[in-house]
């Protein structure tokens, strides 16, 4: 069984609560987050990443300079904001 989620590894703990599951029905499940492009497979009583497609520091720091840029341009004012105007999830 797989579940996929355009979330990362912190909403998966969440969302199934790992902590609680029996570990023989974890011995069937994958989990894939489809916006990270990582795949993570239970084996052998732990999780274990058997593929990401991660940016580099580069490309990360290039496309978070693009996007500030661009609002910059936009002139795209905020009244009030909760949290970050540019969610980083990691996606490295």
């Amino acid at each position: 069984m797989a579940v996929i989620s355009g979330g990362g590894w912190p909403q998966f703990e969440k969302a199934i609560g790992f902590e609680s599951a029996p570990r023989q029905l974890l011995a069937n499940l994958s989990l894939l987050s489809y916006l990270r492009h990582k795949v993570y497979r239970y084996e052998s009583a732990d999780w274990k990443k058997i593929y990401s497609e991660d940016f580099t520091t580069d490309q990360r720091e290039k496309i978070l300079d693009s996007l500030k840029k661009a609002i910059g341009v936009a002139d795209f004012k905020i009244e009030k904001l909760w949290g970050e105007q540019i969610e980083d999830r990691e996606a490295r």
